[in-house]
């Protein structure tokens, strides 16, 4: 039962240590010489070079141990790694985003442009229908004025007519009440 409660705590305290693990990225253009042995005259078993992210896994001074990301393990000095992001590593990101800025600015161009001529499409489109507008009330206009003037004759006839009947009948209607004034003698 002792050696199942040790393996669990070892088990348990490599797990931890690779959540807590530090990264740090090699600074400057650097190739950096991996060594096996805390010391620098243990000959390199691979190279680092600027910009990779590396996992520190021990540290004794002036040296730390460190594993990449493709799985290789040893020893450099700290002097040679940073926490910071590298410059370079920076630049490349910042030239990403440009060339993406680039590429949106031209698809913005692009739609501006297909926007500007559909535009113009639809402004001719609408003078057209303006020009179409105006000859269709100037039509009407003189249709109506025509009609005004074929029928403007029988409506001076209907005036006149109507003129005639109405005096004819207000002096029926004035007769009529003088005759009932003067009970029922003519004038």
């Amino acid at each position: 039962m002792r050696y199942f409660s040790a393996i669990c705590y070892l088990v348990l305290l490599g797990l931890s240590a690779n959540v807590l693990a530090e990264s740090v990225f090699v600074n400057d253009q650097l190739r950096v010489g991996v060594r096996p042995e805390p010391s620098q005259l243990s000959a390199p078993v691979g190279v680092v070079l600027t910009g990779m992210k590396l996992e520190v896994l021990e540290r004794r001074e002036p040296f730390i141990k460190i594993r990449t990301d493709k799985g290789l393990e040893g020893w450099i000095k700290d002097i040679y790694v940073t926490t910071k992001v590298p410059a370079i590593l920076r630049v490349k990101d910042l030239e990403r985003q440009q060339k993406k800025a680039q590429q949106a600015l031209q698809d913005v161009i692009k739609t501006k442009t297909a926007l500007e001529e559909a535009n113009a499409i639809l402004n001719e489109q609408i003078d057209t229908l303006k020009a179409q507008r105006a000859e269709l009330q100037r039509n009407r206009a003189m249709q109506i004025i025509n009609r005004a003037r074929t029928g403007s004759g029988a409506i001076i006839l209907w005036l006149v007519v109507g003129l005639i009947v109405g005096m004819i009948l207000g002096y029926l209607w004035h007769r009529h009440q003088s005759m009932k004034r003067l009970g029922g003698l003519r004038i």
